[in-house]
């Protein structure tokens, strides 16, 4: 014999030729026609004639549908089980009671109670007769603490007429354990499903006690993230204070951060799972689990570096100061996964006299500043110190949090350090000029002077104007060139008349003059003084 029942829409008007065919095999005449939300039970004789099956269907979708028949067999015995019952805190008694068919002797039934231990292990308790019919100490037979659940089961015999004697009832009355769910209706809120790596995802999630009883201990809420692989990832469990009483509900507020869980994830909720060292009997299990998907976008771009000796960005090969302070920033656009991490750097210098780089680590003098989030910007501070003359190469490596490195190459700089306190020539540029030009030169050594003026005068020798330290703005070790721009204007403010004018600069460290150093431009100049053009 052959049962066939829908659980849900059973969608046969998609079923091919070959499984419409399997069901007739067995005697339905209905499959063919039945719509896919119309509920249908199905019993029949392999081999049976279409239309020989016992088949009921529902009114509607929703309607309850039931089915009675009759098997004809030449059994003189047989057994019937019940549905698990539990889980119980107590016992109390056993009620059951046997009818025969036919008023001759040879009908027997005996009923075994059977218990199940939390770890799925079965044992027969005990075993009664028909004329057993009420136990009212089933606790004597089967502890709660040990057999949280029982099964019943029937055996019965008839040699003579072979009918089978009927269970006319059975129940087992017990303390039943508590029942809570999870119940999204009673204050489910989710904030942000899909998001940037980093970002957090939070839960707030209604566990309602349904039942009668009241949980009496902590009950246990576990978590795992279900990653784009498919491989869990557990979480710390929590324990929700007690008594968790009949009607009350807990609203369980979940925030988990997604820095590594990039692509399609899942957060599991498993209230009070059987297996944890911290379960309570409870009713069931099924309404105790929620799944949670929510998306991450991975963070695929690269954080910017930046460098400067002494606040300014050198070019390749530039004269820097013997003591520069080097400054690298790194600036990523990610809000969340903050750049406070050491870590992500890698910082080496390789000097005149090295044969490779040597790294520089941060107990050797580098200075870390982490990033304060929403400006996810770090920098490191390093103020070295350079005693050899010659080329250096400073070489900068640096990743995010998502491993994203910051160029294709590493940083790399050339730079030459001059210990020596030098300047070269001041050249003013451009010239001839017609509304300002700007002061450009060379220092070396590892400090600016104090003293630095440039005297403009005409070819007379009187001096019109005279440009002083401050005015120049900030100067640096290395290649200058002057934020202040002379209009040509004198002393007093008025604009000098076209023609050629001479320059003189003194400059001092510590009160001594700085010594000239050499380059081409040394032609352009006689006796220290430089020329200039003003032409309107």
């Amino acid at each position: 014999m052959i049962l066939a029942y829908s659980a849900q829409n059973h969608m046969s008007s998609s079923f091919t030729n070959s499984l419409y065919t399997a069901f007739e095999s067995f005697g339905s005449a209905k499959i063919r026609t039945v719509q896919d939300t119309t509920p249908i039970i199905i019993f029949g004789k392999k081999g049976g004639a279409i239309g020989t099956a016992n088949e009921v269907l529902s009114p509607d979708r929703f309607g309850p549908i039931s089915l009675n028949d009759t098997i004809k067999t030449r059994w003189n015995n047989g057994f019937v089980a019940s549905e698990l019952i539990g889980p119980g805190y107590k016992w109390n008694s056993f009620h059951w009671k046997v009818k025969s068919l036919d008023a001759a002797a040879g009908d027997t039934t005996i009923v075994k109670i059977v218990g199940y231990k939390a770890n799925g292990t079965i044992d027969t308790l005990v075993t009664f007769t028909e004329d057993s019919l009420n136990v009212l100490d089933l606790y004597n037979y089967a502890d709660a603490s040990v057999y949280p659940y029982l099964k019943l089961v029937a055996y019965k015999k008839d040699n003579i007429f072979r009918t089978s004697p009927q269970l006319k009832h059975w129940y087992v009355l017990y303390d039943e354990a508590p029942e809570c769910a999870i119940n999204p209706k009673k204050g489910f809120v989710a904030i942000n499903d899909t998001l940037q790596e980093g970002d957090n995802v939070t839960l707030v999630l209604p566990i309602e006690n349904i039942g009668t009883i009241p949980f009496t201990d902590s009950l246990v809420v576990t978590y795992w993230i279900e990653d784009a692989n498919r491989v869990n990832n557990y979480l710390p469990q929590k324990m929700k204070a007690k008594p968790f009483a009949p009607g009350a509900i807990i609203l369980d507020s979940i925030k988990l951060n997604t820095y590594l869980y990039p692509g399609n994830n899942a957060l599991w909720v498993d209230v009070n799972p059987t297996q944890n060292s911290k379960y309570q009997k409870e009713q069931y299990h099924f309404n105790n689990v929620a799944r949670y998907p929510f998306s991450v976008s991975k963070d695929i771009t690269n954080p910017l570096l930046d460098v400067t000796f002494d606040g300014v960005r050198i070019m390749n090969g530039d004269i820097v100061s013997a003591k520069p302070h080097i400054l690298v920033n790194l600036k990523d656009e990610n809000k969340f996964l903050a750049l406070n991490d050491t870590s992500a750097f890698r910082v080496f210098i390789k000097k005149p006299s090295d044969l490779t780089e040597q790294r520089i680590y941060f107990a050797n003098g580098l200075v870390f500043t982490p990033a304060q989030l929403p400006s996810n910007s770090c920098k490191i501070e390093y103020d070295a110190i350079l005693p050899e003359d010659g080329k250096h190469i400073l070489i900068v490596q640096a990743t995010d949090r998502s491993n994203n490195i910051s160029g294709a190459i590493d940083y790399r700089i050339t730079f030459d350090v001059i210990n020596k306190s030098t300047i070269t020539q001041v050249i003013n540029y451009p010239n001839p000029f017609s509304t300002s030009t700007r002061f450009v030169f060379n220092l070396t050594g590892s400090e600016v002077p104090e003293m630095f003026n440039i005297q403009i005068m005409t070819i007379t020798g009187k001096i019109v104007k005279t440009i002083m330290r401050d005015e120049l703005g900030p100067l640096h070790v290395g290649r200058n060139i002057t934020e202040y721009a002379w209009d040509g204007k004198d002393d007093f403010g008025d604009k000098l008349a076209n023609g050629v004018y001479l320059y003189k600069v003194q400059t001092k460290i510590n009160g001594q003059s700085i010594e000239h150093k050499s380059t081409e431009a040394d032609g352009f100049f006689t006796k220290e003084l430089g020329k200039m053009v003003i032409m309107r």
